[in-house]
């Protein structure tokens, strides 16, 4: 057992450790920042013992609750230690860590709690082993009670869909800002016009609520909506939002030119649209064809087209040439062979970009978060983008959906969900999403592997990583590159991530290549539950490389990858329960650890896994079910129970 960070910092919560327990090592612990303490409500980082130990906090604010950051070590010595939370007098999770594990981890959700209700974590040791324990718990849900009321109509807003109302809501978050926090209050009657920049800046803001009520928000491309940074207790709820222009026009394929030097596409744009502006696009832009597939009206395939410019046909302006890179002729083929109906064109100077390089909505290095009722009808480049995050953020009846699926088949351009090194879990909960509307994933929870440049002793270097967010007490493992072995696990003493520069509490045996992985940022305990993808355009794509649940979705349109590539970590703990799916193409598990299926049903669906180890199949119903519905490959091993059935 290594002995390095032995604090406990006591943040409203009582805890059994003896006074002859509690003393200090030379490496400094994980400490709360002022800013995150009223989220943040207790923060344990126990010495090693072999005693039983208990900690507990009264509930002060009503709520959910996250436990993060969770973790025990056990040493060699004896039979393990049984750890129990409870909330609320009621058992919410029970782990046992095994003698000699390297690192157990015991995230968990606590919600709808009660002030006065008591959260409880109590450790048993078994057979004398000694054992260490550290955990935060956070409130996840705002709160602004006795804050200022800023109402929006009373500061001079317009409403009226055409004036620019973003200098009223500069005005009242910066007088919200100066009260200490403040109730923003929108008229549910009006229509908002914002240009010039993000519609909601967030920037170190505290205790703010954008109160929407149903206003409807109509921005200038390419601004953001919210930008949320080193923020705490915000909460932006009831809006719809759609952009004026569209960053976006779409046109009916006429006809194409695919001799070699050629390669365009003539298309006509309904008078929907505004006339669509030509000339060269940058060589990242790519527009995005559609078509449908026999019997599923509005669902179909597509294939994204880079472009090289746009011309006139004609003196409307509406009949246009689309002029392709030359790599592009083996998907322009396609396309034609396909009977492609419609070409998605970016719109030339909004499509693909945002003001700041940022996306549709950003929350970065901040907690307690939440953005509830908002239905988004058009974003420019990137959706929502949660990342660094040192708190709870909730994504709560968020849907992305076309006003009009009958003509209008996309909403964005990349990503709904770019999920980044947060240390508590996302949640995602009650939305919709049209199938298909973005180029890249609709969920892309992902982390960025650190390489071990050079090592010696508890020293090491690494490249890469996106390491601003690590902390001095947090758990870094070390992979060899297939991340078939773990060489080590340590936690960081010190710190310099603008080198790279990492000081363990330990040495390990560690050579250059090797990756890193920060356990504390991987997005551990997200969750996706009750939303629902829809049956419009291309099946949406799903890539998944860190710990999530998937609970109650019904989940049409869609496709799964679940894999690793090139420095990103091996996807484990990955879980479905009660989940409808229909994935069009093939669900995919290629070098995962730990994947479930519990309770669902699989709708054509053949699910494939490559290289995972540990596959669970439980109470899996299929139906119009494939002849074989079920492959494993390269060492896959199954364990099915209940009842699974095919029909």
């Amino acid at each position: 057992m290594h002995r390095m960070i032995v604090l406990i910092l006591i943040l409203g919560f009582a805890g059994s450790a003896s006074p002859e327990e509690d003393s200090r090592s030379l490496i400094p612990p994980t400490e709360t920042r002022a800013a995150e303490r009223a989220t943040i409500v207790f923060d344990v980082d126990a010495p090693a013992t072999s005693r039983p130990m208990n900690w507990s906090h009264e509930v002060k604010a009503a709520g959910d609750y996250q436990i993060g950051g969770a973790w025990v070590e056990v040493d060699a010595v004896g039979d393990g230690v049984t750890l129990a939370i409870r909330a609320g007098g009621k058992e919410m999770k029970t782990v046992t860590a095994p003698a000699g594990s390297a690192v157990t981890r015991f995230e968990t959700r606590l919600e709808g709690l009660r002030i006065g209700d008591v959260i409880e974590v109590a450790a048993v040791p078994r057979g004398g082993s000694s054992y260490r324990v550290g955990f935060q718990a956070a409130l996840g849900t705002p709160t602004f009670s006795g804050l200022k009321i800023f109402d929006m109509q009373q500061a001079g807003a317009a409403g009226d869909g055409k004036k620019n109302d973003r200098p009223v809501i500069q005005e009242l978050l910066r007088a919200a800002r100066a009260a200490g926090g403040g109730i923003i209050r929108f008229d549910p009657t009006k229509t908002y016009f914002v240009e010039g920049g993000h519609c909601f800046g967030l920037q170190s803001a505290k205790n703010i609520k954008l109160e929407g009520n149903g206003a409807r928000i109509v921005m200038h491309p390419a601004f953001e909506f919210a930008v949320i940074t080193h923020a705490e207790n915000i909460e932006i709820s009831g809006f719809t939002v759609a952009h004026d222009p569209l960053p976006y026009f779409q046109g009916r394929i006429l006809e194409y030119d695919l001799r070699p030097g050629t390669l365009t596409m003539d298309i006509e744009v309904p008078q929907r649209y505004v006339v669509p502006k030509t000339g060269t696009w940058l060589s990242r832009q790519f527009s995005r064809c559609f078509w449908e597939e026999p019997g599923l009206a509005r669902v179909g395939g597509s294939l994204h087209l880079y472009m090289d410019r746009v011309e006139p046909l004609d003196a409307t302006g509406r009949r246009l040439r689309v002029f392709f890179r030359n790599d592009m002729k083996a998907r322009l083929q396609a396309t034609r062979d396909n009977n492609a109906t419609e070409l998605v064109v970016p719109e030339k100077d909004f499509g693909q970009r945002s003001d700041n390089g940022l996306a549709f909505c950003v929350v970065h290095d901040s907690g307690r978060v939440t953005v509830r009722d908002v239905c988004v009808h058009s974003y420019c480049n990137m959706g929502f983008v949660p990342s660094d995050n040192w708190g709870p953020v909730t994504f709560s009846g968020v849907d992305i959906q076309t006003p009009t699926p009958s003509t209008e088949l996309f909403v964005g351009w990349r990503d709904g969900w770019h999920v980044h090194a947060n240390r508590f879990g996302i949640l995602i909960e009650k939305g919709t999403f049209d199938g298909g509307l973005m180029y890249d994933d609709l969920f892309s929870p992902y982390l960025v592997l650190a390489t071990v440049r050079e090592a010696s002793g508890t020293s090491v270097r690494l490249d890469n990583g996106r390491m601003t967010s690590w902390r001095p007490g947090d758990w870094i493992s070390f992979w060899d590159l297939p991340q078939r072995e773990r060489v080590g696990i340590a936690r960081i003493a010190t710190i310099d991530a603008r080198q790279g520069c990492l000081t363990l509490d330990r040495t390990l045996d560690l050579s250059a290549a090797h990756y890193a992985l920060n356990e504390d940022t991987f997005n551990r305990d997200m969750v996706i539950r009750d939303c629902k993808t829809t049956r419009l355009g291309k099946a949406a794509s799903v890539r998944l490389r860190c710990p999530i649940q998937f609970q109650a979705c019904h989940l049409d349109n869609i496709h799964f990858w679940i894999y690793s590539g090139a420095d990103r970590p091996r996807p484990r703990g990955v879980v479905f329960e009660d989940c409808f799916i229909w994935d069009r193409l093939t669900l995919n598990v290629d070098n995962a650890w730990d994947i479930a299926f519990r309770r669902c049903t699989l709708e054509k669906t053949v699910v494939e896994f490559d290289n995972v180890p540990s596959v669970t199949m439980e109470d899996v119903r299929w139906i119009h079910s494939p002849r074989e519905p079920m492959r494993l490959e390269n060492g896959s091993r199954l364990h099915m129970s209940g009842r699974n059935t095919a029909e």
